[in-house]
């Protein structure tokens, strides 16, 4: 995974183009690719791909330098003949557009610089745990330039202040805690198992045991491809999970 250096408290500027998109795969079967390529329009907010197991989200961040504040907006939002700025709305099914022309993209949801930590994660991270839990594979990608807040929306500036942190905290909580309440119910028993892999510059690293060298894509039968090699350590509450992120970020190369 790709980083971003974000101001520590700050979310991702619309002053520049600087936008991230967190790609969200969430259940349903196939396998859809999308391609965001500036010379074309693309009909992500369709019905038909809403349905799709892909759904694509922009998040803009506010300006943190003295030069992007004094730069003009460089998207706007567009809903038919309705035209927005990016700065304080969010809204559904949306075309964000350059203003000089030259962009435009259609995406499920535009983050305003206004929206939290907690406002990202219910309509992104918890849907997307909650299909895990159903028995789905689900991914969250962030994806976008550096300084466009990558690592602000994923993992926050904080794992310390509850309200700062992103989305791999906070839904390690809610994995956590949807097994904590089922094992005191009596319906079920869960092993909870963590692992943290970097994959940079063609490179594979174990964040939790960087001394672990021995890593190699395998695919296996029954469990198709695989890193073996990776460890996976036990956790056994939100607070070993956090732990565990703390300790793999240290350990992360940007």
């Amino acid at each position: 995974m790709s980083s971003a250096a974000t101001e520590e408290g700050k979310p991702p500027s619309s002053g520049g183009a600087s936008f991230s998109l967190p790609i969200f795969l969430q259940g349903g079967s196939g396998e859809p690719s999308v391609q965001l390529r500036p010379e074309d329009s693309h009909s992500i907010s369709s019905p038909e791909f809403r349905q799709a197991p892909v759904r694509v989200v922009a998040r803009f961040r506010p300006p943190v330098t003295d030069e992007e504040f004094q730069d003009a907006p460089a998207f706007v939002l567009r809903s038919g003949d309705s035209v927005t700025d990016c700065h304080a709305v969010s809204a559904d099914h949306v075309a964000i557009e350059s203003t000089d022309g030259r962009y435009r993209f259609e995406v499920d949801y535009a983050f305003s610089e206004e929206d939290s930590q907690q406002s990202v994660y219910d309509r992104i991270g918890r849907p997307a745990v909650e299909e895990v839990l159903a028995g789905y594979n689900g991914t969250i990608l962030t994806y976008g330039q550096t300084g466009s807040g990558k690592t602000f929306s994923l993992f926050g500036p904080s794992f310390t202040e509850p309200e700062l942190r992103g989305l791999a905290p906070r839904a390690a909580e809610q994995l956590v805690q949807h097994c904590v309440e089922g094992s005191a119910s009596g319906e079920s028993d869960f092993i909870l198992r963590c692992s943290f892999l970097e994959i940079y510059r063609e490179r594979m690293r174990d964040l939790l045991h960087p001394q672990n060298q021995s890593l190699r894509v395998k695919e296996l039968p029954h469990r198709g491809l695989v890193v073996d090699g990776l460890t996976q350590d036990y956790v056994g509450s939100a607070s070993d999970v956090l732990k565990a992120l703390s300790t793999g970020s240290a350990w992360r190369s940007v």
